[in-house]
């Protein structure tokens, strides 16, 4: 399970870890966990998760990995996995603003350590809204998935898009 405590303005909070290394394909930023995927312990476990991992196989973005812990294998296979705030919500608009304010400075400060600089995908709007100038000023490149309940249309373009940015 990917869980640990931390610190949140002095509150305590199991949270998930962060899934990242050096040599990194790429990185999948969500906006936070949402404590379904703190219960079983991996990145994108709830009703909009799964549907994240089910693009990804349909574009064939990932191979089929094992459900439930995909992210544990796509990390094994270069593609790490971080939220702009650590703390879960059910809904990310129960985030304070000023905690994806913070959330998206310190992440960025966190990825401004990785020696390279592997592709940024933002899984929301929100997170790239949030980070996505920041990121590139360091140098990453960075690609907005297309909304959970966007038409199959542009979901088809973008993830065809997002296949060729990375190789898959």
């Amino acid at each position: 399970m990917n869980v640990e405590e931390i610190r949140i303005d002095g509150q305590a909070i199991l949270t998930l870890s962060e899934l990242l290394r050096p040599g990194l394909r790429a990185i999948f930023i969500g906006i936070n966990p949402s404590p379904v995927s703190v219960e079983a312990g991996h990145y994108f476990q709830g009703r909009l998760g799964k549907r994240f991992w089910q693009r990804l196989r349909r574009y064939q973005i990932i191979p089929d990995l094992p459900h439930e812990t995909e992210d544990d294998h796509a990390f094994a296979q270069g593609f790490g996995f971080v939220d702009i705030s650590r703390r879960p919500t059910a809904r990310a608009h129960q985030l304070p603003p000023a905690d994806k304010a913070r959330g998206a400075r310190e992440l960025a400060s966190r990825l401004a350590m990785l020696p390279d600089r592997p592709l940024i995908i933002f899984v929301y709007r929100q997170a790239h809204d949030l980070t996505a100038g920041r990121l590139s000023d360091l140098g990453f490149g960075t690609f907005a998935m297309p909304g959970p309940y966007a038409p199959i249309d542009q979901v088809a373009a973008r993830m065809s898009a997002l296949r060729e940015r990375i190789g898959g």
